[in-house]
């Protein structure tokens, strides 16, 4: 079995974070990715303070915000992995699956990725990742500026279409 975290491409500029067996990387913070999944036998953690140092990617940032101060203190100052279960709990992942089929759920994930339109997706995620670092105001006025944006695009038309004749969407990115 693969350890450590693997990333699987979509093909529109989205990673999925695979976190397998017993890797400790907390790599979906740093790149702050919409999908994070792990395989049931994963622990995650930050173990930088067993080598006398401390997290110097995002980690003492990320996870207060995502796991809560409590639990970030605890995994940042022990140096403790916590299991894939308690990392779903902890919105740390969003999901957990049997470790065997992790590459390929990833994959499908991807692919289905991969049929969305691709400055959406690029501006959903921006907007999603802005209400962590804006006030609510501040966040609404820039989804509904992305919104009106992509109305002029070409996906935007070819998405539409395809709705109304009921047929999939073929979006080139434009």
């Amino acid at each position: 079995m693969l350890s450590g975290p693997r990333w699987v491409e979509s093909g529109t500029l989205q990673r999925i974070a695979l976190v397998l067996d017993s890797s400790l990387a907390m790599e979906a913070f740093r790149l702050q990715l919409q999908k994070g999944l792990a395989a049931d036998t994963a622990k995650l953690g930050q173990p930088e303070i067993n080598l006398g140092i401390i997290p110097g990617a995002g980690g003492t940032q990320r996870w207060p915000r995502t796991a809560g101060k409590y639990a970030a203190m605890e995994a940042v100052l022990t140096g403790t992995p916590i299991t894939a279960a308690r990392a779903k709990e902890l919105g740390i992942v969003n999901k957990v699956v049997p470790a065997e089929m992790t590459i390929e759920i990833a994959k499908r994930i991807a692919r289905q990725l991969a049929e969305k339109a691709p400055l959406a997706l690029r501006m959903a995620k921006e907007a999603v990742l802005k209400a962590f670092d804006s006030p609510l105001a501040e966040g609404l006025v820039a989804e509904r500026k992305s919104f009106y944006f992509l109305f002029s695009t070409e996906d935007q038309k070819e998405g539409m279409h395809a709705f109304l004749e009921k047929r999939k969407a073929v979006f080139k990115g434009r």
